[in-house]
């Protein structure tokens, strides 16, 4: 068990070199399996798979990956809350209409009430894309009352459609001046962070 072990641990440092096989990493978490089973006897299976999976865990180190992950997506939350009040810096004082300036003298359940209305402010552009005569474009609409406001310029003549958001997500054609328009949402995509959790966890 112990060469294994080692095996593990030379993999993560010599990432290009002969590599423990699945097979061996099988064979290990049964052994360590064994030995937690054999330290607890008399534990409940609960308890003792729970242990187990925490040396698994010791042993490949997801526990790092997971405080990454945490650290990461943290870190992106403050970020968007930081822009959302106006926040240059954690010492900054947060500026926004639905924030009193007594916010820090309020109790709890009101400070809780004010962060889900923060939170639940509707973004104030949405990206679309555009299919015009088997042509694709894209473009940003503002959003008014989740309604697109979509401004448009075909053949030099300035257009303004309003599409309602619910459209959009699935996609839909609109005819405008005699031409019919195919529009949806641009999809955001999968950030490095997802990226990471999908293949360090």
């Amino acid at each position: 068990m112990q060469a294994l072990k080692l095996g593990l641990q030379h993999n993560e440092l010599h990432k290009f070199s002969k590599k423990t096989t699945f097979e061996d990493t099988i064979k290990l978490f049964r052994e360590i399996l064994r030995q937690t089973e054999r330290e607890n006897i008399g534990m409940n299976p609960k308890s003792i798979s729970s242990e187990w999976r925490n040396r698994v865990a010791v042993l490949t180190n997801t526990q790092a990956h997971e405080d990454f992950v945490l650290t990461v997506g943290h870190s992106y939350f403050l970020d968007y809350v930081m822009k959302k009040i106006d926040m240059k810096d954690l010492d900054d004082t947060p500026t926004h209409k639905l924030l009193p300036e007594n916010i820090k003298q309020l109790h709890a359940p009101s400070k809780q009430k004010i962060f889900y209305a923060l939170m639940e402010e509707a973004p104030k552009k949405m990206d679309l894309k555009l299919l015009i005569a088997n042509q694709a474009y894209q473009c940003s609409a503002s959003l008014d009352n989740n309604t697109a406001v979509v401004p448009l310029s075909i053949n030099g003549r300035q257009t303004i459609i309003q599409v309602p958001v619910p459209r959009l997500q699935e996609g839909c054609s609109i005819n405008v001046n005699g031409i019919t328009i195919f529009i949806q949402e641009v999809k955001k995509g999968q950030d490095d962070l997802f990226n990471y959790v999908h293949t360090a966890l």
